[in-house]
Parts: C-alpha cells; structure tokens; sequence
C-alpha cells in the first residue's frame, strides 16, 4: 500500500534533527558520552528524513546498528588483536567496501597515503622500474612498460602477471599495494617473478636495476622508407599544456618532411597506451580529421550527450587527407587512445592494425576530501563519433586483426604488428 509523504512531519524531522545535531556539537564537545549518545540521535534523525524524503531510498538499520555491531563484534572478538587495533584502517576498510560495491573498477577510494601514491605516478620523472600495473581476475599485470626503461631492457613484457617480489608472494594484493614494493631508489634491484603466456606458458624470474625513469609521453621513432612512425606511450604529462606543445612539435617535424618528400605514410602506435585526457585525444585527431568533426561524445547519467570536435591546431603541421595513416593498437590500448583510434577509424582517415582494445569508455572525476583522500568516481560514458559506447563487450576492433608474435620480437627482433602496417601503407603511395 502507498504512503503519501506527510510534509508538515517531514519539517517536524528535519527541524529537531538540525536541532539536534547543533547541540550534540556544543554539548558533546566535552562529554564523549553525550556526543556519542546524541550523535547516533542525530543520525537516526536524519536517516529517517532520507528514508521519508526518498523513494525507493534503503537503509538496512536506520541508525546504523548493523554496522557498529559488526565493528564491536571484530574489536573484541577477532583472534589476533592486532589485527584490528588500527580503527583509521578498518575505517576506510569500510568506505573502500561500499565504494566496491558498485562494481566498477574505475570508481575506486584511495586513502590519504594511496593518492599521494597516485599523484606521484602521474607525474612523468619517478625512481623506479618504468612499467604501469592493473589489476586483473588472474592478479596484477603488466600493462606496458616503457619505451627506454629498466624493465624493458630486464625483458619484462606487457601481460605478464607478477607472482611475487623478490621471492615473496603477492597474488591478493593489488595493483596500487605492488607499486609502493617495487618501487625504489635508482640503483637498487628488485627480482619479479611473473608468469608469462605468450608464446608459451612459463614462470620467469627478471631481475631489474631501478632508475631515474623519465617517460616520454609521445615522439618521433623514426623515418624509415618514407614512413614516419609516432609513438604515443599516453595521452598525459605534467599539464596538458605541455602534452599539447611536445605533441606540436612533433607533427611541425612530420609536416615538414611530408612537404619535402620524405614522408608519404605514418605509422601511430598505441599498444600499450592506457590514454589520459580525452582533450589530448582530440587535439592530436585534431592535425588528421576536417574541421568541424566529432571525435568524441560524453553521455551523463540524466542522459545529456555534449559533442567534442576538433580543435584549432597551427595550420602549418595540419596533415593533408592525401598521407596514409595506419594506427597499431591491442588490448592495453585504453580510454583516450580509443577515443582517438576509433575517431579516425570511423572516418575512414586511418586503418587499425593489432588486436581489439581494451574497452573504457567511462569518465572519472576525482573529489577531494580535507582528511587528504579521495574518491575517483565515474560520472559519465564516452562515445564513438557513432555514438557507440566503449565497452570490454564492445572496444575498438583493428581492422585487420594481427596477434604480436612474442617469440619472433624476443628472439629476432621482429615486430610483425610493425611489418603488417609497413606494407599497408607502402601498398598505398609506393607503385
């Protein structure tokens, strides 16, 4: 049976909690008991409100009775005591456990000491091994390691799965927990041991001499057989500003010796890339597509849908719609990288080479909180310029589907992903 919402006892609620709450503030300042007692009032209260003033709104206990039983009952009856000493742990234990509750791995609470860690790993000078880390159902991977770094030249490789660290196991911990152990002062060693898939089966242990790692958001690799080759390791440095001006003066290069004819093909490769800003994504579309192009939608949950298209960029590093493009991508290819591969794919301005990408098409917003933690929570979907959302159901698809042979790069040095886009593009300009 329905229950219509009784306005005039709805203000009697609100008033004597308000009420309620300002003089458990004053009183229980200096009586720990009252402050508690009227505490829990005041909460009762205003959970009543909710429950009146919110339809559909569901609260196990209306006063949180559950919750502070469960914690009671840990307190004193847990077997090592020391385990639940720590009330600031098991306090954002709990926050960390509504919060995934949702189900989405992107929404995420960091503690005070977990987002100073991730406000370090943003920035692009670090001491450490030079790899990115994601959890996965089978642990923590690798999701690419950097061009030039430590552990690129140790031989650790994209999807291996760390088993342990230094000799001691790690599988339960997550991604963030093995950032803080295996990062360390330039010099040091630290041994991983990972299991690796591809091309087959087996257990390695890489050991890795930390370094100063300086992680170059994009650059030039190489003009080889009038093929240019960019690559884009992420869509992220220090400020956005600065990603916009490295990436102007790379295609101010490209454009250069197109002019001059030593350049008649591009190659931009993305494996790897686990994107960054999506303004970045279509900045760099931005010197590809024609002016007025959507590169990307955003879709809010009351369902608003605002149009990204491509920005003013210097005229002069603009490339002419007559210079092929082949963009390498595979699953570690994430976020902006696939707002930015799908755009010029779905204009027909560049083909995909690789494997399918990774599928993230959600937005986070990161909010502050005063005790120094934080909550990064999805707010929004990105969408195709066919307004279609990224999905790991539904990324980005190559269009023509070429699984990296790991025996042939380890072993001869054969990039093959490389040579399958090589021969596109000179099938294109060379006759």
């Amino acid at each position: 049976m329905s229950e219509s919402i009784n306005t005039k006892k709805l203000s009697d609620y609100f008033f004597v909690g308000v009420f309620t709450f300002l003089f458990g503030v004053v009183i229980g300042a200096s009586t720990p008991f009252v402050k508690n007692f009227i505490g829990h009032y005041a909460l009762a209260i205003q959970n009543k409100v909710l429950s009146i003033g919110h339809k559909g709104f569901y609260l196990p206990s209306s006063d949180f009775n559950l919750y502070w039983q469960v914690y009671k009952d840990l307190k004193s009856r847990y077997a090592d005591k020391d385990k639940v000493e720590n009330d600031k742990a098991m306090y954002y234990g709990s926050i960390k456990g509504m919060v995934a509750s949702i189900g989405d791995p992107a929404t995420m609470f960091l503690d005070p000491q977990e987002t100073k860690e991730y406000n370090r790993s943003l920035s692009p000078e670090y001491e450490g091994i030079g790899a990115q880390l994601d959890n996965s159902p089978h642990g923590v991977f690798i999701v690419t390691v950097f061009d030039g770094s430590p552990a690129q030249k140790a031989g650790l490789q994209a999807q291996d799965i760390i088993l342990k660290v230094n000799g001691k196991d790690v599988l339960g911990k997550t991604a963030r927990e093995l950032v803080g152990i295996i990062k360390g002062p330039a010099g040091t060693k630290v041994t991983l041991t990972v299991l690796r898939q591809v091309p087959k089966v087996q257990k390695l242990d890489i050991t890795i001499t930390r370094g100063h790692i300086t992680i170059p958001s994009s650059r030039l690799v190489e003009v080889k057989d009038k093929i240019a080759v960019i690559r884009v390791s992420r869509f992220t440095d220090s400020t956005y500003a600065i990603w916009v001006a490295n990436m102007h003066k790379i295609m101010q290069q490209v454009s250069y010796k197109i002019k001059n004819g030593q350049v008649k093909g591009i190659i931009i490769d993305l494996r790897g890339n686990p994107g960054g800003f999506l303004e970045a994504a279509v900045n760099f579309a931005s010197y590809f597509l024609k002016p007025g192009s959507v590169v990307s939608y955003m879709q809010t949950r009351q369902g608003i849908v605002s149009e990204y298209k491509v920005s003013n960029v210097p005229t002069d590093s603009i490339i002419p719609g007559s210079v092929p493009i082949v963009i390498l991508v595979d699953h570690s290819s994430a976020s902006a990288s696939e707002i930015f591969s799908g755009a010029l794919q779905y204009y027909k301005r560049a083909v995909l080479v690789g494997t399918k990408t990774y599928g993230k098409g959600t937005v986070q917003r990161i909010l502050d909180y005063s005790d120094g933690s934080t909550l990064h929570i999805t707010i929004a979907h990105w969408l195709l310029p066919n307004k279609e959302k990224l999905t790991h159901a539904k990324p980005v698809s190559p269009d023509y589907n070429v699984e990296l042979d790991y025996d042939a790069k380890i072993n001869k040095g054969i990039d093959n992903q490389m040579q399958k886009a090589s021969e596109i593009l000179k099938k294109k300009f060379i006759k």
